[in-house]
């Protein structure tokens, strides 16, 4: 049978089925109107002006700039639906600037801690969300990406108010956010704040959202319901006045039949609204949702059918919106010869903007996989191009070689994936390529994947006083380059963040400066990176700013800097350590009293140190290091200076237990005091615990991951609040259920168990 036939069947079918859809939704929408229809939302403030909200939006303000506490800090809108707790979310998200991280996430109803975590996630670091397989991936990676950060978090349109369990395995790395760090929430339900709260375990703030007094709501009527000056239209103005006093002051009502009388301005059709069911305020269903069916009903007859058609997709769900019309034509809702028509216009819109300067406003342009692409050069009339341009991507242009001197107005700029041997440089204001003018307003420059980049001395680097606003500078899989600016990066007076990755022979300047990075520097993430992590202390020197120091992967490093570098970096908060598998020695690690997480993983020469002879010994050599957090993927690493001499960590997570593991007892017993967390991970070969376990009379939470061999439950302590057993086997689990042997033992606790092993392992 030909191909076109064969289409041509499907297509037939398909139509078929959707027109069988369709008349189903017209007999259900006549008689039923969902009230708990979720949707996905967005962090854009959609309108200019905030109506009636300045008490409430300077109540979440306070919140939001206070530092009454160092812990975490939450905070609920509560309202019914439509009353406007998106909106003022949004309105919050865009204005507050005292956050340099922030993320917004829609909850809706179905409460995923791991699709949470991985929204939140992707919110940062889009690449690395779709890596993500399970909670504790989940966890790991926000805890990376958080760790002393001050961030704000909007979660969106939540509803679950039950599962506590859910509700900490969230929380638990967000915990590690920096001081002043706020989760704001949207929600129908006061439970869910009380719930938040417990959580937290601090009082409930919460603000509930009332409807709009009359004035705002007529303002807000008006806005969308006339074009012009409403006086202009009397009567209409006061058929208005009546439906809006219908409409109990909820926004969303307001505007959806605002803006359906915007197009009909008849008293005949306003009338009728009025007098519509849909804004009678006795009914019992869904005051909100009738005025959104009013508006859908309102809607021209040819718009109905696409419209419907949307509701075969599960709730949020994210539209595309050329795949949508091509279904909408291929289902046969939209005859495809007024989409050509349509296209047509575009390309002739297109053409007519082609001026000697086309783009006046352009803020924002990525181009994406442009595989052809190989040379983007100046001329005389792109000199003059993007005047306002502030964020520019270049991504997936495997065959680029050359880029154009970029605008001085350009504050975000990614280069990914390209072919390019050097960088560009900055455009004067006036005229071409700039030699040695003054600073550009460049913040963030991301240089991922160039691998025929083999220098940073020319290019904007050849002018450092032009960056003097660059604050992120993010260097990564650039495999060939060697060449650091000749006066490093210290000329970089504003610089914050240094990420290089993956340079694996990138040399020190022959004639190396005393301080090659500026002491403005915050974060420092050196990962493949030999010959730089050869010359770590040279490198710290007087970073008395940093907060966060993450080596990855090196090879040449044996020692830790020594106490004499180490003493001066104050505010030194964070230190991730990972696969530097000739790291024999902490060095001066003790001497950071700042320091409040510390990650040591795949560093096996550190396991080699003898374990401490008796507590005595650590006793007289204790630490006024205070950690919160310690998370190491061996137990042997505690037996290592200066992490034996520890006596006031908050929070343990030990990722791995081999035969061989010695179990940290003592160490446990020295931190008892202040151990509230403990995480033990890949239990698979432990079968017991030592009773001393129950004496850790601060503990809380305890996490056992994998304990398949795990036969009973040591005796707990009594400060134990939740216990989270992820992987046991068939016998531990029965022994937990009510009227199991250990049932007593979890009987007040908030226990979560999963990864029941049905079928011990042979």
């Amino acid at each position: 049978m030909p191909v076109k036939r064969v289409l041509n069947k499907v297509s037939a079918r398909s139509r078929e089925n959707t027109r069988e859809v369709l008349t189903w939704f017209d007999q259900r929408v006549g008689t039923e109107v969902r009230g708990d229809v979720s949707q996905d939302t967005g962090f854009l403030f959609p309108c200019n002006n905030l109506f009636g909200r300045e008490k409430e939006n300077q109540k979440v303000i306070e919140w939001l700039t206070s530092s009454d506490t160092k812990e975490i800090s939450v905070f609920s809108i509560v309202g019914v639906g439509g009353v406007g707790k998106t909106v003022l979310a949004q309105h919050l998200y865009e204005k507050i600037e005292c956050f340099k991280t922030k993320m917004w996430v829609c909850v809706s109803h179905t409460f995923d801690e791991k699709a949470i975590a991985k929204k939140i996630v992707k919110s940062l670091l889009p690449d690395k969300e779709s890596k993500i397989e399970t909670v504790s991936e989940a966890q790991r990676a926000l805890i990376d990406m958080l760790s002393t950060k001050k961030f704000f978090l909007v979660l969106d349109n939540v509803w679950n108010d039950r599962d506590r369990g859910k509700w900490e395995k969230l929380m638990a790395p967000l915990r590690y956010g920096g001081e002043g760090s706020k989760i704001l929430l949207t929600t129908r339900m006061e439970s869910v704040a009380d719930m938040v709260a417990k959580v937290v375990g601090g009082p409930k703030m919460s603000l509930n959202l009332n409807g709009l007094g009359e004035r705002e709501s007529m303002l807000l009527f008006e806005k969308f319901a006339f074009i012009g000056d409403p006086k202009d239209h009397p009567k209409l103005q006061s058929i208005g006045n009546e439906i809006v006093m219908k409409l109990k002051g909820i926004p969303l009502a307001v505007k959806t039949i605002g803006g359906m009388l915007n197009n009909n301005l008849e008293d005949e059709v306003w009338t009728s609204v009025l007098n519509d069911e849909a804004v009678n305020p006795d009914k019992e269903a869904d005051d909100i949702m009738q005025a959104i069916r009013l508006s859908y009903e309102h809607l021209p007859p040819e718009l109905k059918p696409c419209f419907r058609y949307c509701s075969l997709f599960p709730p949020d769900h994210k539209f595309n919106k050329e795949q949508l019309v091509n279904m909408w034509i291929s289902v046969g809702l939209i005859p495809e010869e007024k989409m050509r028509a349509l296209k047509k216009i575009g390309l002739e819109f297109y053409r007519s903007s082609r001026s000697s300067n086309p783009f006046p406003s352009l803020e924002t342009l990525e181009l994406v996989h442009l595989i052809r692409l190989e040379e983007w050069t100046e001329n005389a009339r792109t000199e003059k191009s993007f005047p306002r341009l502030k964020r520019l991507v270049v991504l997936g242009c495997p065959n680029l070689k050359k880029l154009p001197s970029i605008p001085p107005s350009l504050k975000e700029l990614e280069l990914k994936s390209l072919e390019i041997i050097t960088l560009p440089e900055f455009k004067h204001q006036n005229e071409g390529i700039s030699t040695s003018h003054g600073p550009c307003f460049l913040s963030s420059l991301l240089i991922f994947g160039c691998s025929k980049l083999v220098s940073l001395s020319s290019g904007f680097f050849s002018y450092p006083e032009q960056l003097a606003f660059l604050e992120e500078l993010t260097i990564c899989n650039c495999t060939e380059l060697v060449r650091l600016p000749s006066e490093g990066f210290r000329e970089l007076i504003r610089l914050k963040s240094l990420i290089i990755q993956e340079c694996r022979f990138f040399l020190l300047p022959m004639l190396m400066p005393k301080n090659l990075f500026p002491p403005s520097v915050q974060q420092v993430m050196l990962s493949s990176c030999q010959d730089l992590v050869a010359s770590l202390p040279q490198l710290l020197c007087d970073l008395s700013l940093i907060y966060l120091l993450k080596l990855e992967n090196c090879p040449n490093l044996i020692s830790f800097p020594s106490e004499n570098v180490l003493r001066c970096l104050t505010l030194l908060r964070v230190i991730e350590l990972r696969k530097c598998q000739r790291l024999k020695s902490l060095g001066g690690l003790g001497a950071i009293s700042s320091l409040k997480i510390l990650v040591i993983e795949t560093c096996p020469m550190l396991a080699q140190e003898s374990p401490v002879d008796s507590i005595e010994e650590s006793l007289s050599n204790r630490l006024s290091m205070a950690l919160d957090k310690l998370d190491i993927d061996r137990a042997e690493y505690l037996f290592a200076v200066p992490l034996r001499n520890l006596h006031l960590t908050k929070s343990v997570e030990i990722r791995r237990f081999s035969s061989t593991t010695t179990f940290p007892e003592q160490w446990l017993q020295q931190n008892n005091a202040s151990l509230h967390t403990l995480g033990l991970y890949g239990l698979d070969l432990v079968e017991s615990f030592p009773d001393s376990l129950q004496s850790l009379m601060s503990l809380k939470v305890l996490v056992l991951h994998n304990a398949f061999q795990l036969v009973r439950l040591p005796d707990l302590p009594e400060s134990l609040e939740i216990l989270d057993i992820d992987g046991c086997s068939e016998e531990l689990a029965g022994r937990l259920k009510d009227g199991g042997l250990d049932f007593d033992k979890v009987r007040d606790l908030n226990l979560a168990v999963s990864g029941v092993l049905t079928h011990p392992s042979i």
